[in-house]
């Protein structure tokens, strides 16, 4: 039990951290917005920040 939870608070972080090694503005806040640490207002790519509106609803 505890190696799983182990495992699953690892991988939260690393999933959260690779956000923020992603050099692209506009890659970074989509996968920002896709973890829910962030909107879509910031992404300056149409087709990507409509694929993130998407996601939304």
């Amino acid at each position: 039990m505890r190696l799983i939870l182990a495992a699953l608070l690892m991988f939260s972080g690393y999933v959260y951290a690779s956000c923020d090694n992603i050099s692209n503005d506009d890659q970074r806040n989509y996968c920002k917005a896709k973890q829910g640490w962030g909107g879509c207002q910031n992404i300056k790519d149409d087709g990507l920040r409509n694929q993130c509106k998407s996601l939304e609803h």
